[in-house]
């Protein structure tokens, strides 16, 4: 089981196939109890019903480097490159541009520029 905390990003896992909210992207505000509550629903999630957002191939996101955090690009998701010349994996684009931040765009500008 993941330790999720407020302020991660999360992808619903639905326990049937007419769950409308299956796969949704949502963002943390408040652990209670083993149940996850975000700002679009008034009820929780039981967290064994979450996995921890990675973004997948197409996924519109967000991406910037460290150097130029007040420089977003929302662009769509290709792949990580975890080799990357022996340093830490980064996030590449759909037009193979690699960056060191992504998350998930959701109508709104990234969380560290909000």
């Amino acid at each position: 089981m993941h330790a999720f905390k407020v302020g991660d990003f999360i992808r619903y896992i639905a326990q049937n196939k007419n769950d409308y909210c299956d796969g949704e992207i949502l963002r943390i505000i408040e652990i209670n109890n083993s149940f996850a509550f975000f700002e679009e629903y008034e009820k929780g999630y039981h967290i064994n019903l979450l996995e921890p957002w990675a973004p997948h191939n197409g996924e519109w996101c967000w991406f910037w480097d460290d150097c130029t955090p007040h420089r977003p690009t929302c662009r769509q998701f290709g792949y990580i490159d975890v080799d990357n010349y022996g340093s830490n994996a980064v996030y590449c684009d759909s037009e193979q541009n690699p960056y060191t931040n992504c998350e998930p765009f959701l109508n709104s500008l990234p969380l560290h520029l909000q």
